[in-house]
């Protein structure tokens, strides 16, 4: 994906969040204060993610009972709901189904807080939501390891130990461990000073080595790319900064730009490698 494309995708589902979000709560909303809810509603409803559409449709099932509940448990419950509907929007930098993780807590709270407001459950009916939860976690949100999540079992692959003074024993792949343990290497023989500059998408090098970051990057398809090169040449300057890092397998981001390329290799003409990174430094 392109540096334009990501910048346009993310505009584009901020967007639409913000506008699915402010419907769910209005949803919410108008449910709970007994005011009627349209099918047409109800059809917006199935344009959110699923969690929300469960939850914004079990507001329904509490309203054989609201005209019993004052207005400080109401609002209580439309609290929790509009916690639980703005967590789900924590999804940074990118999506996954390893964020169902983190919404799922407040999906249980919200839909006990509903469930409670009901005067009668049907046994069988609550039988169902347990079951179709629980085949949910088990079948959908696989068992395993992380990176398959909701796809398929994949098996804990971080069976080797990156033993860095910096994080301890930290359990990684053993692809991974060599690779930050050759990376180690270079850096800390030939570093002078607290900074580094490291792209695209390794900020973990700076946490892992004990550097600083001379900018404000993490994800470089989030870099305002007006004069960028100039920007970012001009802060390695102002920072002393002697040993870049580039990274030759991007996760979200290109590749780096040709002009900051040339320009870095022009400014740093000293250069190592391991698998996955070029290491550039001036003496």
């Amino acid at each position: 994906m392109s540096l334009d494309g990501a910048d346009n995708f993310q505009y584009r589902n901020t967007a639409s969040g913000a506008k699915i979000d402010s419907e769910t709560l209005l949803f919410a909303q108008e449910a709970l204060e007994g005011e009627n809810v349209s099918i047409g509603q109800i059809a917006d409803v199935n344009k959110i993610s699923d969690c929300r559409a469960v939850l914004g449709l079990v507001v329904l099932i509490g309203k054989c009972r609201l005209e019993e509940i004052d207005d400080r448990r109401r609002q209580q419950v439309f609290l929790l709901l509009s916690v639980t509907a703005a967590c789900s929007l924590i999804q940074f930098p990118f999506t996954g189904a390893t964020y169902f993780c983190y919404v799922a807590p407040l999906l249980l709270l919200a839909v006990t807080a509903i469930l409670s407001m009901v005067r009668q459950i049907p046994r069988l009916a609550l039988a169902g939501v347990v079951v179709f939860f629980l085949s949910y976690a088990v079948f959908e949100v696989t068992p395993g390891f992380v990176f398959k999540m909701g796809n398929i079992y994949a098996p804990d692959i971080q069976k080797a130990t990156l033993a860095l003074p910096r994080v301890g024993p930290l359990r990684i792949d053993s692809i991974d461990a060599k690779e930050y343990t050759d990376l180690a290497r270079i850096v800390l023989e030939h570093a002078r000073g607290p900074y580094l500059y490291c792209t695209p998408d390794c900020p973990e090098v700076y946490f892992l080595f004990g550097f600083k970051n001379p900018g404000r990057t993490l994800f470089d398809f989030f870099d305002e790319r007006t004069d960028r090169t100039a920007r970012i040449l001009a802060g390695l300057r102002g920072h002393n900064v002697n040993l870049v890092v580039l990274n030759r397998i991007p996760t979200f981001s290109g590749q780096v730009p040709n002009d900051l390329k040339a320009a870095l290799e022009q400014e740093f003409p000293n250069h190592a490698a391991t698998l996955r990174f070029d290491v550039r430094w001036r003496t």
